[in-house]
């Protein structure tokens, strides 16, 4: 019994000293994903087509042509279709690269109206 009482107190005590927030592993997991983190402004575009010509992936043209490819795995990425052909601000994480566009996975968005300054 006391046995599994001190590998219950160990266990725990490691599962909180996890999480605490003086965690180095913490710190440096945040830094890294701060540093990873973009903000792109461009235009919505379909990427992939299947055989059928329907759209499989989807992707940020930024106007430096870079692709962003955008991962659809979450719920932001799969609402950004419905505004194909917006200008957008993007924020979020590279996730990956697929051929020569980096997939980014989107964590928020803004849609750019164009202003006219025409009068």
């Amino acid at each position: 019994m006391v046995r599994y009482l001190l590998l219950y107190i160990g266990i725990k005590e490691t599962i909180c000293c996890f999480f605490k927030k003086d965690n180095p592993d913490m710190k440096k997991s945040n830094r890294a994903q701060a540093k990873d983190r973009r903000e792109v402004l461009g235009i919505i575009i379909p990427n992939a087509w299947d055989a059928e010509g329907r759209t499989t992936a989807w992707a940020i043209s930024t106007y430096n042509e870079n692709l962003y490819q955008i991962d659809m795995r979450n719920k932001i990425g799969k609402q950004l279709p419905e505004i194909a052909g917006k200008k957008v601000k993007a924020h979020g994480f590279i996730a990956g690269a697929s051929g020569s566009a980096a997939i980014m996975k989107i964590t928020d968005y803004i849609i750019i109206e164009d202003v006219d300054f025409s009068g």
